[in-house]
């Protein structure tokens, strides 16, 4: 019972051009890849790249915190000779704690009877003009939002926004 493990080219460059970030320069990771996990399963790396070319997923858009994982999925794309998805990543909600807001950092749920001002929030922390919009409800905030967005604004924030419960 041993993990199968992928022995990484240190030389390979699988840098990539994020649409949100820009130019990502990276080697595909300092250490080995485990494909299948000595538990008989397939590994995260191996399961994401697989999953997104079977699906034929031609954008991935996730959270920043997420980055890293990034280039050794573009060189597995690359050893099975498929085209690799675009990728965007957003900025990553820490709170005053400089940590993530997640349900394993026991952050507050988001109050699902106020989806409007959630969205208004959002929009607002990404730096987006929809955020003064006088919508009335969330799909006229949506359609503003989306008539106007504008990724460079928050592209230039950085991978992490830092966020003050009110």
């Amino acid at each position: 019972a041993r993990a199968v493990r992928l022995r990484l080219d240190p030389s390979a460059a699988v840098g990539f051009d994020d649409l949100y970030l820009g130019p990502v320069a990276a080697s595909a990771a300092p250490q080995d890849v485990v494909l299948w996990r000595k538990d008989g399963l397939p590994a995260y790396q191996l399961a994401v790249t697989v999953d997104d070319h079977w699906q034929q997923v031609t954008t991935v858009v996730r959270g920043a915190d997420l980055l890293e994982q990034t280039p050794v999925q573009r060189y597995l794309f690359d050893c099975l000779g498929t085209p690799a998805p675009r990728y965007a990543h957003l900025p990553i909600l820490c709170g005053d704690d400089g940590r993530k807001l997640s349900k394993q950092n026991g952050a507050a749920a988001v109050d699902d009877d106020t989806p409007l001002e959630n969205l208004r929030q959002v929009l607002h922390l990404l730096r987006q003009p929809a955020a003064e919009a006088t919508a009335t409800d969330v799909d006229a905030l949506l359609s503003a939002a989306a008539e106007d967005w504008q990724p460079q604004r928050f592209a230039a924030l950085g991978r992490e926004l830092s966020y003050a419960a009110p």
